[in-house]
């Protein structure tokens, strides 16, 4: 896949990320490695928000990198801990993940996850955008917060 910047749609700011089938990924992106934590404490997290927008095929995915892996796995978070989110009337993205909508996002829809309640605590690595199958999909507004609070801080810069 490609991962290119769309000024023609976005969730916020002035650009999206349009990503083509299969993904663009990379387990361990720079300066990223940040503690996901239940009781988070200064550099370290709890919960992601994001938008995304899809209009054609059965899913798409973004998967969360572990310490410097996808997928479920030993080495972090819960035994059987998915580490994907998917929307899509489809299968299970790569044969594990969470569905956080049974539907496409034909715009774009915010999403906001509890990472520790999802997947235990770990040290977030890296990123993989996937539209899976059909046309590319769009992702955006990608942010960690220590609380739900936090989030609201965003909504004064837009």
């Amino acid at each position: 896949g490609r991962a290119i910047p769309d000024q023609r749609e976005q969730y916020s700011g002035k650009y999206s990320l349009r990503v083509t089938p299969d993904q663009k990924f990379n387990a361990n992106l720079p300066n990223l490695g940040v503690k996901i934590r239940e009781n988070p404490g200064p550099g370290e997290y709890r919960y992601l928000t994001f938008a995304w927008k899809k209009t054609q095929g059965n899913a798409l995915c973004l998967q969360i990198a572990h310490d410097g892996k996808f997928g479920p796995g030993p080495g972090g978070g819960r035994e059987g801990a998915k580490f994907r989110y998917h929307a899509g009337p489809g299968e299970e993205c790569f044969g594990a993940s969470l569905q956080v909508s049974d539907k496409l996002p034909a715009q774009f829809v915010l999403v906001t996850r509890d990472l520790f309640i999802d997947f235990g605590e770990f040290t977030f690595t890296g990123l993989a955008f996937s539209p899976v199958d059909g046309q590319s999909a769009l992702f955006d507004h990608i942010y960690l917060a220590r609380q739900l609070e936090d989030f609201e801080l965003l909504k004064m810069g837009k």
